[in-house]
């Protein structure tokens, strides 16, 4: 018996040896597994910062254009009726905009989905931190602006910012 018992004790600490290494690995594996998991989320974040700033630019800049296409030529005398139908004959193209016109008084004389907004003092309207500080400044100037800012109704939007006869 007492050769049994010491065959026994020596294959038992091997195994007792064993278990601890695959434990050890065990640990490391998960170890590594978070660290990556981290990892690939902060690179998606970062990814998904990139392209949103790119794809907002990009939406900027097709607004602006836009609306420098919808007031290029317009008349001083029927302005807004001939807005009015340039808009209407682009509108189902672009589903979720719309188009305002303010007038140098800094109120609205138009708004394509909106009516009542007519006649809103829009002046106070914040820009964003590059240019004029509100869209009355940006009257003033006669300038050209796009960019993010916050509409009359409190909502974070892109907006483009054309010079209106």
């Amino acid at each position: 018996m007492f050769g049994s018992q010491s065959t026994a004790a020596a294959q038992a600490a091997p195994v007792d040896r064993s278990e601890r290494h695959a434990r050890h690995l065990i640990h490391w594996a998960f170890g590594l597994g978070a660290v990556t998991a981290v990892g690939m989320l902060i690179v998606g974040f970062l990814a998904w910062r990139g392209s949103r700033a790119v794809t907002t630019a990009r939406i900027a800049d097709t607004h602006l254009e836009i609306a420098r296409a919808l007031v290029a030529g317009l008349p001083e005398a029927g302005a807004v009726e001939r807005l009015d139908e340039l808009w209407r004959g682009i509108a189902p193209e672009l589903p979720a905009r719309y188009v305002c016109a303010i007038g140098p008084d800094a109120r609205l004389v138009y708004h394509s989905l909106r009516a009542d907004m007519v006649g809103t003092d829009v002046g106070g309207i914040r820009l964003g931190a590059a240019g004029p500080a509100d869209v009355r400044e940006l009257l003033a100037s006669g300038e050209a602006w796009v960019g993010e800012n916050v509409n009359a109704r409190g909502r974070r939007q892109i907006a483009a910012y054309a010079p209106f006869p």
